[in-house]
């Protein structure tokens, strides 16, 4: 009865607005309260710590005076170099995190601006109502909040290839002026590039 309640846009605006909303209140929520600010499992804490590698403009560390108390499957020791096994993208959008002191809440931003882009998404490949219900979904959907409160690349991953979707949906539309698709594909790429690194 509440979605089908949704027909005007003025009302779907407001239910984008709240799940967005919803999604930063819950990702910040299980970010702060329940996984206390800190990585919690190797894959996280591998992230994080190239963030901080990078937030000082290094690509590795020294390694450490004895680094068989340090390895890990994730962190490498290599002729003196100690490094993540990771892509730099994740890490270096986390670098902006901790560069602010803040990385735990680079996820539940990234998660908050994914909602509407979803909805967008939904609305060029049906209507109004799917796209609300996928982003109430999502909004709702435990694996979502849980990584997205949480310092692994998947929310990072999302939001991109959320926003690859959105443009690449533009592009192949045909909605605009050729010149114009050419610069949103130019751009769909780069947001695909970001996602795989």
């Amino acid at each position: 009865r509440i979605i089908s309640n949704l027909h005007s846009p003025i009302s779907q605006k407001f239910a984008v607005v709240f799940l967005t909303m919803l999604t930063f209140a819950l990702t910040l929520h299980i970010a702060s309260d329940v996984l206390a600010r800190v990585p919690h499992v190797q894959d996280s804490l591998t992230y994080l710590f190239q963030a901080q590698t990078l937030a000082r403009g290094e690509l590795w560390a020294e390694a450490p005076p004895l680094p068989e108390f340090f390895k890990q499957e994730f962190l490498l020791v290599q002729n003196g170099r100690w490094f993540g096994k990771y892509p730099p993208g994740y890490p270096a959008v986390l670098a902006l995190g901790v560069l602010l002191h803040a990385p735990w809440l680079i996820n539940p931003l990234l998660a908050t601006l994914t909602v509407p882009l979803l909805y967008q998404v939904g609305r060029q490949l049906g209507n109004g109502r799917i796209a609300l219900i996928a982003a109430g979904l999502m909004t709702l959907s435990p694996f979502f909040l849980f990584l997205s409160g949480s310092m692994m690349a998947h929310a990072a991953e999302l939001f991109w290839l959320t926003l690859f979707m959105l443009s690449w949906w533009l592009v192949m539309g045909g909605k605009k002026q050729e010149h114009r698709g050419a610069q949103r594909q130019h751009r769909g790429a780069q947001r695909v590039g970001l996602a795989l690194l």
